[in-house]
């Protein structure tokens, strides 16, 4: 793929390495959900994830009454990293690793499997897939946040993990301040 036609920061050749990526995801449930943008500065400070001056200028893209922003990740490898506001709140960070090979990749099969493992040892059993979806969809709670691993080998193989902020956290903070509003140290 020439280099013109894909974001910047996206190393297309670069191996995906799992265990990077898991610690990616330990780093970002480490504490507690930020409650404002300075929070949500401060963890993605503390996390390497940079904007792009070229992502600055085609960001935000808007799907209903979110916003998505593009991020370069401190990752190897063809790594997306997209974050979300709703209604102004920080919601959702996600990382899709995409892998060009034609399906069925054994390389994208080896690396979902090794986050799997890794994921259920830091977080326990995933929920079960969910009927009617295509490919394997997991769910853990990770420290009060919902963590998900979306795997599709179909058109092109691809891996998606999402870490939102809980329907519980959400409550809660709906029902007054609390420790979750605490600064990220």
């Amino acid at each position: 793929m020439p280099s013109d036609l894909h974001p910047p920061g996206l190393e297309l050749e670069a191996p995906i390495d799992p265990s990077a990526v898991v610690a990616m995801v330990a780093e970002i449930v480490r504490d507690p959900w930020p409650s404002s943008d300075s929070g949500r500065e401060q963890l993605f400070s503390r996390l390497g994830l940079r904007t792009s001056a070229l992502r600055a200028v085609q960001n935000p893209h808007s799907v209903g009454s979110q916003q998505h922003f593009l991020t370069d990740p401190p990752l190897a490898g063809p790594v997306l990293c997209t974050w979300v506001l709703e209604d102004g709140m920080f919601t959702q960070i996600y990382f899709q690793l995409r892998f060009e090979a034609v399906p069925p990749s054994p390389e994208t099969t080896g690396c979902f499997a090794e986050i799997m493992r890794q994921f259920t040892q830091a977080y326990g059993e995933s929920s079960a897939p969910q009927p009617g979806q295509k490919g394997f969809h997991h769910r853990w709670d990770a420290n009060g946040r919902e963590l998900e691993v979306r795997y599709g080998n179909e058109a092109r193989s691809s891996l998606m993990i999402s870490i939102s902020k809980s329907m519980l956290a959400t409550l809660a903070a709906q029902d007054g301040p609390s420790a979750q509003d605490g600064p990220l140290t």
